[in-house]
């Protein structure tokens, strides 16, 4: 009998308890969505109607032709385990994660799936229109792990969204 499983969104290989049950097979056996319970969690709470409203306010401001989807968006959520890309606070009532553009609009920065990432509404209004590798590291919270991943991210490794 299976008790493991890879998800198909982070490609880690996790027990079957850790995977949503998705009704039965014809031979009574229990069927498991194809992501577990984590990253469908995490997709649950991205809101399509915010995605719409940031790039709306994106096109008014810099007059950009639509180069960014929703599908990035979740994407960069995913990739970044539903938590800010810079101190790592996970998303929650109390957390709401922005799209945060690393290279500002303000410094010729595009909105592009390889310049926004998710962040918490302290660490962007911080971060403001200052440069990312500036100010990330003079940071209390600045990791090397997740530099490395937000480097990776930029330059369009995190295409598939799957851990490291």
């Amino acid at each position: 009998m299976v008790t493991t499983k890879v998800c198909s969104v982070c490609g880690l290989e996790k027990k079957l308890s850790e995977f949503p049950k998705n009704g039965k097979f014809k031979d009574g056996s229990t069927r498991y969505r194809a992501d577990c319970k984590e990253c469908y969690n995490i997709s649950r709470k991205i809101s399509k109607k915010r995605v719409t409203k940031f790039l709306n306010n994106t096109k008014h401001r810099t007059g950009e032709e639509d180069g960014y989807s929703f599908e990035d968006w979740k994407d960069a959520v995913l990739y970044f385990r539903g938590k800010c890309a810079y101190c790592g606070r996970k998303q929650s009532r109390s957390v709401k994660l922005t799209k945060d553009h690393v290279v500002p609009v303000s410094k010729g920065g595009k909105t592009v799936r390889e310049n926004i990432v998710p962040a918490c509404s302290a660490c962007n209004s911080s971060k403001s229109d200052s440069d990312f590798e500036e100010w990330y590291v003079k940071q209390k919270f600045y990791s090397d792990d997740r530099k490395k991943r937000i480097d990776k991210w930029i330059k369009g490794g995190g295409a598939n969204a799957k851990q490291d």
